[in-house]
């Protein structure tokens, strides 16, 4: 986070606290996903099922807003304010992130959180996957190989011993009789 706050605070697009006003935004966070969820199904999609602050960003957010105002938990009294306290407090986070642009810091800081950790992870996960595929299709080609060759010998065998080939549920039977 540090550098891409500074790059962000050198082009003035967030302000030098941002720092602190992320953390209270990720307290903020911390206390609605205390809170006992509604029964809307969407939140299922969206939040995890051990959800932390760290795990949600801006974006997380804003879609768990639009799934509680989807499922008509959006109601506002006559100040303006939500009815429900659970809509509330993710007002309240929304709110909060975009007040000093705060969440173009925390987008940053996932961007290149994703570029620097987990591509790299996806990229080794994805080759050692490829490997392991090259390795079991090697498998199955010589397995075939096999399967071939034993049919082939079955075959020469049948006719050494003058007997009509047949499928192996009527060996049994043909050899009891």
């Amino acid at each position: 986070v540090p550098i891409c706050s500074e790059w962000l605070q050198q082009r003035r697009l967030v302000p030098a606290s941002c720092g602190k006003t992320l953390l209270l935004v990720k307290q903020k966070i911390g206390e609605a996903l205390a809170q006992e969820k509604p029964p809307v199904a969407k939140l299922a999609e969206i939040l995890p099922a051990e959800p932390t602050a760290e795990d949600l960003t801006y974006f997380d957010c804003v879609r768990v807003l639009e799934a509680l105002r989807e499922a008509g938990l959006a109601e506002k009294n006559f100040l303006g304010k939500y009815s429900n306290a659970y809509t509330a407090k993710w007002a309240d986070v929304i709110r909060r992130y975009e007040s000093g642009t705060v969440y173009l810091a925390d987008t940053a800081s996932f961007i290149i959180q994703q570029c620097t950790y987990e591509l790299p992870a996806l990229k080794s996960e994805m080759k050692r996957a490829e490997k392991e595929l090259a390795e079991l299709q090697r498998r199955q080609g010589e397995y075939t190989r096999l399967a071939h060759g034993a049919s082939e010998r079955f075959l020469e065998q049948c006719a050494k011993r003058f007997i009509e080939p047949c499928e192996g549920h009527e060996i049994e039977d043909r050899l009891r009789a």
